[in-house]
């Protein structure tokens, strides 16, 4: 589209190809403006009065007439991004050889294009190369914003534990030492279905705590990890989707105890091998953080990140039942802990 002069184009003389081929009245250019400076702003003069460079045509009118440009443009397919944009465009940021140029204009005016008009490709250049530039800041900060969100998450994690040993504690000075435990019911430890009138899981052991008021119910839920529910304190079992942690198993004859030993660990992040999606290599994290450790609360009240789950006494793997020299696996549910230095939390 060419200006009102018709011996010239928005770029040059007579008979030369238009690089910009749409131009905007100055009334258009205004409306304009204030639709990119001013978004949030509603385009409106006192009684709906027209524009002073609008004409005949109210601003209500011409704006609503410049949106629909926007989004006929909104709908043209959008290009390919080159390959290695990033990398070019940080890379000439670093060497000081980043230029955004946009359409030339007469180096001894301001002015706007000859006819008055706001050529619109040079406003959506312009904007395209801000575009440009905050995916290349988003690129370089998104890996880190994730890497500050899990650490917030292992913090947020961290207090919830406290709270739980403080909780532990409180129940076993009023219990003699022992920790918080149901009858072993049908004897298997694994998780039941929450509707079941007989038996209940080992992490079910942990209700005792919440009904007798020695924690809130929402510290069972690990922050670092999605789709968990809040435990219902008179459920009689925790299901699968209402618990972030694993707890020493108490089904067995040898029990673990509020002993005030930093290597009795009691409570700690899922146990990957009895995730929903289960594990099958011991040595793996917790999915809780994205395995890229496990927090863990032992029985002095302390809470330790580990980048490994071989935390409990004389290393031993938190995850597992120890035999001989080898880990227990394929678990039907009725296997105990033999020692009181076998540390087993299970779900």
């Amino acid at each position: 589209m060419k200006n009102a002069d018709t011996n010239t184009t928005p770029n040059g003389p007579a008979g030369a190809p238009e690089r910009y081929p749409v131009t905007l009245s100055a009334a258009d250019a205004a409306i304009v403006d204030a639709l990119l400076d001013h978004p949030e702003t509603p385009l409106r003069l006192a009684g709906d009065q027209p524009h002073p460079a609008a004409g005949t045509l109210p601003d209500a009118a011409r704006q609503a007439r410049v949106q629909q440009l926007f989004a006929a443009l909104g709908r043209l397919p959008e290009p390919p991004v080159p390959a290695g944009l990033h990398e070019r465009t940080l890379r000439a940021a670093r060497d000081d050889t980043l230029y955004l140029q946009g359409p030339q204009r007469n180096p001894m005016s301001d002015a706007a294009p000859e006819g008055g008009g706001l050529n619109l490709s040079r406003r959506l250049s312009q904007l395209g190369a801000v575009a440009v530039a905050a995916s290349v800041l988003l690129a370089v900060l998104i890996p880190g914003i994730g890497q500050l969100r899990q650490k917030a998450y292992i913090s947020t994690c961290t207090a919830h534990l406290q709270e739980m040993g403080s909780g532990l504690a409180g129940y076993a000075a009023a219990e003699a030492g022992v920790l918080p435990r149901l009858d072993n019911g049908d004897g298997n430890w694994l998780p039941h279905d929450p509707s079941a009138r007989s038996g209940h899981s080992n992490t079910s052991n942990l209700l005792p705590l919440i009904q007798k008021g020695f924690v809130a119910a929402s510290r069972l839920v690990c922050p670092g990890r999605g789709g968990l529910v809040v435990v219902d304190a008179n459920t009689p079992e925790i299901a699968e989707d209402q618990c972030g942690y694993s707890y020493a198993n108490l089904f067995g004859a040898v029990r673990a105890r509020w002993d005030g030993r930093s290597s009795t660990i009691v409570l700690a992040d899922r146990n990957p091998l009895f995730d929903p999606v289960p594990s099958d290599d011991a040595q793996d994290n917790s999915i809780n953080h994205h395995r890229q450790g496990n927090n863990a609360l032992a029985a002095d009240g302390s809470v330790i990140f580990a980048t490994h789950p071989n935390i409990g006494p004389q290393g031993d793997n938190i995850w597992t039942i120890a035999e001989g020299r080898s880990y227990h696996r394929g678990y039907k549910g009725t296997e105990v802990v033999q020692t009181a230095d076998d540390v087993f939390l299970a779900p």
